[in-house]
C-alpha cells in the first residue's frame, strides 16, 4: 500500500512538472533598432461638455464634439534616455485634421503641408512633437496630441515573456504618458494577455489615473484592447476609450468628455521621406527653435514663443497667453493688434503713454517710459507698478510697429515677487514678433 501511495505521489509531481513545462510563454516586443516603416491610420472621436466659469462662480456647460483623422508613416528612432524617453519616432503625415464643434460654433484644424515631417519623442508628461526643421503653430501642436498615440501604446507591452491569462502592471510613466498629464497623483493600470493563437495575441487593458494638468486636476479612466502580430512582432490594432473629468484650470476649461479612438498599423508600402539618412540626421534632443511655437494674429502678425506659454483665449484682434508652472500662474500676456495705419503714421509714444495713464487705477503708477532699440521696428516700452487683489503687480506695456503701419500693443503682467522668475520673457516674445510682408490697407489708429 505504501508503495502504491509513493507511486501516486511521484505521478502527481510528474504531472505538475509536465504542466509547468507545457505552459508556454509569449514574447510581445517590438524592435526599436530595425529599419521598419509603419503605415498608421488613427481616428479619434470626442463627445462631452466643456465647462467655463461665469460671473457668480457658476459653470457654463457647452457641448463638445471632435472628429479627427490621422494618416502617417512612422519610423522608430534610437532612444534618448530611459523609460518614456526610449520611445522616439519620425513621422511623415499624409493627413492630420479635426472638425471641432463647441456649443454649435464650428471650426477646423489641420497640419500645414510644409509641416508634414514631425518628430515624436516620449516624455512622462506625454508625447513631445516638433519639426526637425522650423516651427509648429499652437493649433498644430494641439491637433497632434491624441489619446492612444501610436508611440505611447508601446508602453503597454509586457517587459518580459508572459503566459495566456497572465496580467502585468506597466510602470507609472506609461499611464502618465498615455494620458498626457503633467503631475501624476495616482495610477492603477492593468494589462492582461487574453489569448495567443493563429499568429496573433490579444491584450486587454484598463485602469484609472488621477493627475494635475495645466493647474487643473483630472480623473481619467482607460479601457481598451490591442492586437499584437506574433509573426512580424508589432502592434497592429488598438481600440481605446478614455473618459475624463477635469476641473477648470488657469489656462483650460473644465471638461466631462469621452474619447474613443482606433489605431491600425501595418508595414508601409514605401518609406517616403523616412529614409535612413533622414533618421540619422534627426538630433537626439530638439533645439529651442524646434520647440518654439507660432501664434498667428490679425494683420499678418506672427508671434513665436516657447512652450511655457499657453494660449488661454484668442478672438479677433486679441490673444491672451498664460505661463503656468507646476499649476501656478507665473504671468499673463495680452496681445492686441491695432488697425493698420498709413506708413510712418503709427501710434506715437506720447499718445501711447497718455492712453495707459487714462486706464491706470489709483494705486498704479508709471515707473519708466523708453524707446527700445530696434533697427527695423518702432518699439516703446512703459513699465507700471500697482496692486491687484492685494498683490503687488508689475505690468510691462509695449507699443510695437513696423514701417508699413502695422502695429500692436503687448502687455505682460506678473506678481512682483515673481520678477526674478519672469526674467526677460517679455523681450524674447517681442524679439520674435514679426509682420508678414504684404500690402496694407491704411486706416486711422482710432478706428
Amino acid at each position: 500500500m505504501r508503495q502504491f501511495q509513493s507511486c501516486m505521489t511521484l505521478l502527481g509531481v510528474c504531472l505538475l512538472f509536465q504542466a509547468a513545462v507545457c505552459a508556454e510563454t509569449v514574447t510581445l516586443k517590438e524592435s526599436a533598432s530595425s529599419d521598419a516603416v509603419w503605415q498608421v491610420a488613427s481616428d479619434v472621436h470626442v463627445r462631452g461638455v466643456l465647462k467655463t466659469p461665469q460671473k457668480g462662480g457658476e459653470l457654463r456647460a457647452m457641448p463638445l464634439k471632435v472628429d479627427a483623422t490621422f494618416r502617417y508613416r512612422e519610423r522608430r528612432l534610437p532612444g534618448a534616455g530611459r523609460d518614456a524617453q526610449t520611445l522616439r519616432s519620425l513621422r511623415e503625415y499624409e493627413t492630420a485634421s479635426a472638425a471641432i464643434e463647441v456649443d454649435r460654433d464650428k471650426s477646423s484644424s489641420k497640419l500645414r503641408d510644409t509641416n508634414k515631417l514631425v518628430v515624436a519623442h516620449g516624455r512622462r508628461e506625454g508625447i513631445q512633437f516638433y519639426r526637425p526643421t522650423g516651427t509648429m503653430s499652437v493649433n498644430e501642436l494641439e491637433l497632434l496630441h491624441t489619446p492612444g498615440d501610436s508611440l505611447a501604446i508601446l508602453g503597454l507591452l509586457p517587459p518580459k515573456p508572459v503566459e495566456v491569462g497572465e496580467s502585468w502592471t506597466p510602470e507609472t510613466w506609461v499611464p502618465q504618458m498615455l494620458t498626457s498629464t503633467e503631475a501624476l497623483l495616482k495610477a492603477d493600470l492593468t494589462c492582461r494577455l487574453e489569448s495567443a493563437e493563429n499568429d496573433r495575441a490579444e491584450i486587454s487593458f484598463q485602469g484609472e489615473v488621477e493627475a494635475a494638468l495645466e493647474g487643473a486636476t483630472t480623473k481619467l479612466r482607460l479601457t481598451g484592447n490591442l492586437t499584437f502580430d506574433l509573426r512580424q512582432n508589432y502592434i497592429r490594432h488598438v481600440e481605446l476609450t478614455q473618459t475624463e473629468q477635469r476641473t477648470v484650470g488657469p489656462v483650460s476649461p473644465g471638461m466631462d468628455v469621452t474619447a474613443s479612438m482606433t489605431v491600425d498599423r501595418s508595414p508601409a508600402a514605401r518609406n517616403g521621406r523616412l529614409t535612413r539618412r533622414q533618421a540619422d540626421a534627426t538630433p537626439l534632443e530638439p533645439t529651442a527653435e524646434m520647440l518654439a511655437l507660432q501664434l498667428q494674429l490679425a494683420n499678418g502678425t506672427t508671434v513665436s514663443h516657447n512652450r511655457d506659454w499657453r494660449v488661454f483665449h484668442q478672438s479677433g484682434r486679441n490673444a491672451i497667453l498664460r505661463w503656468v508652472d507646476e499649476g501656478s500662474l507665473i504671468a499673463q500676456a495680452n496681445l492686441t493688434t491695432l488697425p493698420n495705419a498709413a506708413p510712418g503714421n503709427h501710434l506715437q509714444a506720447a499718445q501711447f503713454e497718455a492712453n495707459i495713464k487714462k486706464g491706470l487705477a489709483d494705486a498704479d503708477r508709471i515707473v519708466s517710459s523708453k524707446r527700445v532699440a530696434d533697427a527695423n521696428r518702432f518699439i516703446h516700452r512703459i513699465d507700471v507698478t500697482g496692486r491687484t487683489r492685494d498683490l503687488d503687480m508689475i505690468h510691462r506695456y509695449y507699443l510695437i510697429a513696423d514701417k508699413s503701419g502695422r502695429q500692436g500693443i503687448w502687455r505682460f503682467s506678473f506678481e512682483k515677487e515673481l520678477e526674478k522668475q519672469f526674467g526677460d520673457a517679455d523681450s524674447a516674445i517681442i524679439e520674435q514678433t514679426t509682420f508678414v510682408d504684404r500690402s496694407v490697407t491704411p486706416a486711422s489708429v482710432n478706428e
